[in-house]
């Protein structure tokens, strides 16, 4: 396979892509393998429906471990374009599941905060909460009131990033289970003060999730 570098510390780069991990990626069984060849599945996928989001994910793939991952597109069951990275690295998987502590195959009861980030300084916490927002949040700018919603499979990460948000002053609502389609909770973020102080505090490097940013922004400064 391809050479790659390994981060030997973690900073905010990291911390953001572990944060994308746990909310749209996936990180394979390695005993799983997808052929009778393969004895090591080291497959990570990284799914999302828009293009832009792998073309700044490429460059901070290639900034931590030097790997420049294929963009693959394909169609869903309805006919809608999604587009993924599925990079095959054992060195990669390995790092990713025994240093960073990122779970393996099925995540549905199993995504939680890794012990790394819950033990690093808050400025790395939140670029973590930065990634797992760009990846699973939703900014709602076409209601009357705006808000910022987090809408997960598993409640445990979002009472995890609760935690963490009030170290930052941001206070989330819920989480809310939705059991009537995927089971999935939600927390969110409408009071005016709590909205603009996520903007504030909470960065973003998806060039969708900036644009939405923008949109919110110049909504508040209508809201009286």
């Amino acid at each position: 396979g391809k050479k790659i570098m390994l981060p030997k510390v973690i900073d905010y780069r990291l911390a953001y892509l572990l944060g994308i991990i746990c909310g749209d990626g996936h990180l394979a069984e390695p005993n799983h393998s997808y052929d009778k060849l393969t004895s090591y599945n080291s497959e990570l996928r990284i799914t999302d429906q828009n293009q832009d989001t792998f073309v700044f994910l490429t460059k901070l793939f290639e900034g931590l471990f030097r790997y420049t991952p294929k963009i693959y597109s394909e169609k869903s069951k309805v006919d809608k374009s999604f587009y993924r990275f599925v990079i095959r690295s054992k060195p990669m998987h390995r790092f990713l599941m025994v240093v960073c502590g990122l779970p393996v195959g099925d995540k549905r009861g199993k995504t939680k905060i890794p012990e790394i980030i819950k033990n690093a300084p808050l400025e790395l916490q939140k670029w973590f909460i930065a990634g797992f927002f760009d990846a699973d949040g939703c900014i709602l700018t076409k209601n009357k009131w705006p808000a910022i919603t987090i809408t997960q499979y598993n409640s445990k990460i979002l009472e995890e990033i609760k935690e963490i948000s009030l170290k930052l002053g941001i206070n989330w609502k819920g989480p809310y289970s939705y059991h009537y389609e995927y089971n999935n909770c939600t927390i969110k973020i409408y009071c005016r003060e709590d909205v603009q102080r996520f903007l504030n505090t909470i960065p973003s490097l998806n060039p969708i999730k900036i644009k939405q940013r923008k949109i919110l922004w110049e909504k508040l400064k209508i809201i009286t």
